[in-house]
């Protein structure tokens, strides 16, 4: 680069844009391979650090991508460490430990029941002075349908025991030993339980980070 730069007179700002230009370049490339995976190990974190000391590039990741990087290192220490452990204001049974915690819609299945209409001709006769008989309510029934209603907001928690909802109205816990299975949703997670009402739990962020997390717990208890 030296050499170019005295061959061709070129101002020292250039030449110093090219390089950061490359070198950012390399750095970049390396991170997103790293980041592929949804994963960041130390080991890799300690390679990208390196990399960008050799570089002499300092990193300069926006609010975003800083907030990916935590994902991805709580994602790897989830499948190859220690769940990490986060304190709550609530009282937890002995030996009872809190993983995960977030603001959470609760909704559970209900009978939702509605008026249909005869949707044909109507007539009307008059039966006496002031009522009149409309023939097209002969066609009026009721039906029902099973709807997924949102019952309560909350916040929820997720132990090494319990699924635990603290709610505007009630609370609900569900004990792990009791999950059946479950399906996360870009929104939420489905509950299925061995018996009685299945939730569907609905929140915006780190359902996959819940899901690895629940995932690892109902794995445990099968050991």
């Amino acid at each position: 680069m030296d050499r170019l730069q005295n061959e061709l007179k070129l101002p020292d700002e250039f030449i110093k844009n090219i390089y950061a230009a490359k070198a950012g370049g390399l750095l970049q490339k390396r991170f997103d391979e790293a980041m592929s995976d949804a994963r960041i190990s130390p080991e890799e974190e300690r390679e990208l650090e390196a990399l960008a000391k050799n570089l002499h590039v300092v990193p300069n990741f926006d609010e975003k991508t800083r907030a990916l990087l935590n994902k991805y290192r709580l994602l790897w220490l989830i499948d190859n460490g220690d769940i990490p452990e986060i304190p709550v204001s609530i009282n937890l049974q002995r030996n009872e430990k809190c993983y995960f915690t977030c603001n959470v819609d609760w909704y559970e299945t209900r009978a939702v029941r509605y008026r249909v209409n005869y949707g044909g001709p109507t007539m009307s006769f008059k039966i006496a002075p002031g009522v009149r008989w409309r023939m097209g309510s002969l066609g009026v029934r009721t039906m029902s349908n099973q709807e997924l209603t949102r019952i309560d907001t909350g916040t929820m928690y997720l132990t090494n025991k319990r699924l635990i909802f603290m709610g505007t109205m009630k609370n609900t816990t569900i004990a792990l030993t009791k999950i059946l299975d479950f399906k996360p949703y870009k929104n939420g997670v489905d509950i299925r339980k061995e018996n009685g009402k299945s939730p569907f739990i609905g929140f915006g962020d780190n359902v996959d980070v819940f899901a690895e997390i629940l995932s690892r717990l109902l794995m445990a208890l099968k050991r």
